[in-house]
């Protein structure tokens, strides 16, 4: 695996964690696909623009989130798929990223709440 790639989709995954960016129409705009979907922790599916809009009226997060054992995979040149945990909301997230244009754009994401033990 390409340590560059590795941190690349990381630092973008951070990104998209921020608090500043999460309300953000033009970055959301920019780093989401057009064709985006989302399918949250509770199950709900969201496109570009429901997430875009459901963002500006709730970011979200009560802090900052960080990511615990990520890990990236290529499935071809441009298209990986990343997953990891973020302990603050016991959640386990998944993403497909693309390079469109010489830019990379998340095209799917998932969050799946961890099952209490």
């Amino acid at each position: 695996m390409s340590m560059k790639m590795h941190q690349t989709l990381l630092e973008l995954e951070r990104a998209i964690l921020a608090p500043n960016n999460r309300a953000n129409t033009d970055f959301l705009m920019n780093i989401l696909t057009s064709d985006f979907l989302e399918i949250g922790a509770s199950g709900t599916r969201y496109t570009r623009a429901n997430i875009i809009e459901h963002l500006r009226e709730k970011p979200g997060f009560d802090g900052p989130r960080s990511i615990e054992n990520f890990f990236a995979k290529p499935l071809t040149d441009d298209t990986w798929i990343v997953n990891y945990r973020i302990p603050e909301n016991a959640t386990q997230r998944t993403s497909i990223w693309q390079r469109r244009s010489g830019d990379w754009k998340m095209r799917f994401h998932q969050g799946t709440v961890e099952q209490s033990k």
